[in-house]
């Protein structure tokens, strides 16, 4: 067997900003908030509630897969109007009765596996390793979607924290708010943001504050739980 190793160390024009507490990366990123469970809009709240609930289901089976995809669209009346499933089976397997008693609700309309059949999957099917749809990571159609691919990267990378920051900042800022967005921006090799803004929309009514706050890697990483082993759950789960 030979093994070829091909992992390279960071650019030294990056990392002698990042030994000086710099963000090895630039780039605008957005935190958002809104009234209502888990603080997101219910599509992506109810499609979350889903897919947990399916992948416990399909930890335990053995014609199941895990290689789970859910989206709800809802109706202008605020009931469920389209569900949609995509997960391997290796057998005939009805999933409505499921679908529904999680949803707490029957969607108008029911889509599981809409080619009929879903049994090749996984990364040997689909070459998306890290490809990963960054609206389900974050917060659906919401809102705009910031910075970029926050996976395979360390906590040092703006991608991943100040991503996390931000979602931290709207939650903490939403108030009686209907909606709270976060808009930071970085500067590769500098630890301190360019801009730091907060738009909050209540009734209608939209209102921007600029704020200062200490957003450097030593700060932000303990903070906010990155030195520890989390990066599994957030891969499961998405970083919101």
């Amino acid at each position: 067997i030979e093994i070829i190793n091909m992992i390279g160390v960071q650019s030294p024009d990056i990392n002698r900003g990042v030994v000086r507490d710099g963000w090895g990366d630039q780039g605008v990123f957005v935190g958002y908030a809104c009234r209502g469970d888990g603080n997101i809009n219910r599509e992506l709240y109810l499609a979350r509630k889903l897919n947990r609930a399916l992948y416990g289901l399909a930890r335990e089976s053995n014609t199941l897969g895990l290689d789970i995809k859910t989206q709800i669209t809802l109706a202008d009346d605020g009931t469920i109007d389209t569900a949609i499933v995509a997960i391997p089976t290796l057998a005939d397997t009805d999933l409505t009765d499921f679908v529904v008693h999680t949803l707490g609700a029957r969607p108008r309309h029911i889509i599981i596996n809409g080619t009929g059949r879903y049994t090749y999957h996984a990364s040997i099917a689909d070459c998306g390793v890290t490809g990963r749809k960054l609206a389900c990571d974050f917060y659906s159609t919401a809102c705009p979607v910031g910075g970029g691919s926050p996976w395979t990267k360390d906590a040092s990378k703006a991608d991943v924290t100040l991503n996390i920051f931000a979602r931290t900042l709207a939650v903490q800022n939403l108030g009686d708010n209907d909606e709270c967005f976060v808009y930071l921006s970085s500067c590769i090799g500098r630890g301190d943001l360019p801009s730091a803004v907060v738009k909050t929309v209540r009734d209608g009514v939209t209102r921007t504050r600029n704020i200062h706050v200490d957003a450097r890697p030593s700060v932000l990483i303990p903070m906010l739980g990155l030195d520890a082993p989390v990066f599994a759950n957030l891969c499961r789960n998405g970083l919101v």
